[in-house]
């Protein structure tokens, strides 16, 4: 299927309002993200998501862009749950605002491992705070900036999903158009 990503890329989306998540989701499923994680992090003020609702919007994505294989969507997470499990992954990444110097072309070496996969992690509105960028670095989490503009919530995940792939292709010398 030349939807389906040659690895496994969870992204991890601290809760936005209902129709960002909705975005959200529907277009990371588009891109053949294979796991969605929302995630309860200090400046998420919608704690409540509607597993079904964001499902059905999945399915309906996957199904308009011709993926044979749905992306998996989780019940949310405390923020230290979501990362000690995003920590799990092979590569983990963080888009974080306050990071001026690191890309995710920076780490180009590991995406030619053996079993790559990797997770992204995205703020909320409003981003992370400090405290919980220091609490992800210290479990070796990476943080990365997407550029010199700060993207709105719902355009960073989508973004970097996108040049997470992008990367990987280019580095395995291979094209998905």
């Amino acid at each position: 299927n030349a939807t389906a990503l040659d690895f496994s890329l969870t992204l991890f989306q601290a809760i936005p309002s209902k129709d960002k998540l909705e975005t959200i989701v529907q277009k990371a499923a588009e891109l053949g993200v294979s796991r969605f994680v929302p995630f309860i992090s200090e400046r998420v003020n919608n704690v409540e998501i509607d597993l079904d609702r964001l499902k059905r919007v999945s399915k309906e994505a996957a199904k308009q862009c011709g993926a044979n294989k749905l992306m998996e969507i989780s019940k949310s997470l405390p923020f230290q749950e979501a990362l000690n499990l995003a920590a799990g992954a092979g590569h983990c990444l963080m888009a974080y605002e306050r990071e001026k110097n690191r890309h995710i072309f920076d780490y180009e070496d590991v995406f030619k491992s053996r079993d790559f996969s990797a997770a992204l992690i995205i703020g909320s509105e409003g981003g992370f705070t400090e405290n919980e960028a220091a609490l992800a670095e210290a479990l070796g989490i990476k943080p990365f900036t997407l550029g010199r503009r700060v993207l709105r919530c719902e355009t960073a995940g989508v973004a970097a999903a996108a040049m997470l792939i992008n990367e990987y292709d280019r580095a395995n010398r291979r094209s998905r158009l």
